[in-house]
């Protein structure tokens, strides 16, 4: 191994820490305020703020997608040492995020009233707060796309010990809210969403003054440059179409349980997406301290470690979510009850199905990261668009069937693998990786460890263990702990990697003893 790889092996490691450090936390502070949000609010407007958010989250979502397009071009420019033309760079992808800002706001304020307004099941008395929070919310998205750029420089610059820190910043702000949600006599909707727009906008002052006392480049200058500008907007709105078509499918479902089942089954269904997001940064984080690299091997050429990265990056952390979420799956009914004591009764199968949701999308984050690096993300993108389909569908069982929402969930499980395996097979070819080998060294292995870990686990369960509770808990845990590490290790890695944790555990034994 080169002390170059040695070297970016090192940097990615020393990323991955600070980045589930940073999960840690705020999985932590997200449980707490969960709980304290929704016994403030209370089930009805806790459903209400969720389906507000998924009008919002169409367009939400799009800005993590956007945030890879500026690290993608961000990092590229990183590759020379012309600090006049990483200034262009990133004043031109503020500038097309700035302008993308304009066209989400217009969208927000025209097509999605429209929505409030006429297709969202509000209780009368509560449309004047909603309306607010909705106003709110807007412009703390507005914040969010100013801020992506900001955001790509640190992750380009791979810095993530800073984005960890501000994110600890972000979450003891957002402890704050909970307090003086508490305390504060005003109507606890909008003045929740008030207080969220408050913490957005301190947040984004952090990313600015770190920037610009840290990277002179990030310092705007008012450049026009056609030729850049139209190729960074154009790969932008590919991602935009990919993104706007997951948001809608994602969210158009959340308005479609509304309109047949009222706001308690979108407290159901806000519940199990936090489960769902808090699942999904195990293997985010992971990918994350990847993309910088990946995008550094395409442009080096270098095809055989980006294959690696890309390989790497998609078992490590499905083996990670996978570890977190058989537990949550066997437990669900005991976690949901330490956690909220009062929930909507669909959410344990709510939860469990949109855990199954997170393990079928890992497969796409350093496969995306890989295609998107190479700037030819037109055909991925539209398969995105196919997603939308499955919104017909389950508008069409809803209306003439009358089934049951987890029904409609399991509808929307089945596409998202459909739409996930074209993207793959898709991904596959235009980055000319051999498909064989990808099923045989990513899809065989974590197939195996999950069938196996969820047999040993189903075994497991289903011993009596007498009254306790928490007694069953404990031994349901450690039981997936030592079943899943075992697995991963027989079944999950090649010969190759078996030989470097090895090394890997040798090496930290040696450091212990001496």
């Amino acid at each position: 191994m080169s002390n170059q790889t040695s070297d970016n092996n090192k940097r990615i490691a020393k990323n991955t820490i600070f980045l589930y450090l940073r999960m840690f936390l705020i999985m932590g502070v997200t449980l707490y305020t969960s709980r304290v949000i929704l016994k403030v609010l209370g089930v009805e407007d806790f459903g209400i703020y969720n389906v507000i958010g998924g009008l919002l989250a169409i367009f939400m979502s799009i800005s993590g997608s956007l945030g890879n397009a500026s690290i993608r071009f961000i990092t590229y420019s990183l590759g020379n040492d012309d600090e006049q033309r990483q200034r262009i760079v990133f004043s031109s992808t503020l500038v097309v995020h700035l302008l993308i800002a304009f066209l989400v706001l217009i969208l927000c304020e025209t097509i999605g009233l429209y929505l409030f307004f006429n297709k969202l099941v509000i209780p009368e008395e509560r449309v004047i707060p909603a309306f607010w929070a909705y106003q709110y919310t807007i412009i703390s998205l507005i914040f969010v796309f100013i801020n992506l750029p900001y955001v790509a420089v640190i992750t380009a610059h791979e810095k993530m010990d800073v984005y960890a820190y501000i994110s600890i910043f972000d979450v003891i702000l957002r402890l704050v809210v909970v307090y003086c949600l508490q305390i504060l006599a005003f109507d606890k909707l909008s003045t929740y969403a008030l207080l969220l727009l408050i913490v957005q906008v301190l947040v984004q002052l952090f990313y600015w003054i770190y920037c610009r006392k840290k990277f002179p480049t990030t310092r705007f200058v008012w450049v026009w440059t056609p030729g850049f500008l139209k190729s960074v907007f154009s790969y932008s709105s590919w991602i935009f179409v990919g993104s706007m078509a997951a948001s809608l499918y994602t969210q158009g479902l959340n308005i479609l349980l509304n309109m047949f089942f009222g706001p308690v089954i979108n407290a159901a269904q806000g519940i199990a997406v936090q489960v769902q997001t808090a699942i999904m940064r195990f293997s985010e984080n992971f990918q994350k301290a990847l993309q910088p690299q990946i995008i550094l091997s395409y442009a080096e050429k270098e095809k055989e470690r980006l294959y690696s990265l890309v390989i790497s990056g998609i078992k490590f952390s499905y083996f990670l979510m996978l570890f977190v979420a058989l537990p949550l799956i066997f437990q669900v009914d005991t976690v949901l009850d330490w956690w909220l004591g009062d929930y909507p009764k669909e959410t344990p199968i709510f939860v469990i199905l949109f855990i199954v949701i997170c393990l079928i999308r890992n497969y796409s984050g350093p496969l995306m990261m890989a295609v998107q690096a190479t700037s030819k993300i037109k055909k991925v993108e539209l398969c995105q668009c196919s997603l939308l389909f499955a919104l017909v569908i389950s508008y069409f069982f809803l209306k003439y069937f009358s089934i049951e929402p987890d029904v409609v969930i399991c509808i929307n499980v089945i596409a998202d693998f459909i739409v996930l395996s074209f993207r793959v097979f898709v991904v596959l070819q235009q980055m000319h990786f051999d498909i064989l080998r990808f099923m045989k060294q990513v899809c065989t292995p974590t197939l195996v460890v999950t069938i196996l870990a969820v047999i040993f686990m189903y075994m497991i369960s289903s011993i009596d263990m007498g009254e306790s509770v928490f007694g069953k808990f404990i031994i349901i845990v450690l039981s997936n702990l030592i079943s899943v590490i075992f697995l991963t290790y027989m079944f999950g890695l090649n010969k190759s990697e078996r030989n470097y944790v090895r090394q890997v555990m040798l090496n930290v034994y040696h450091k212990i003893i001496t």
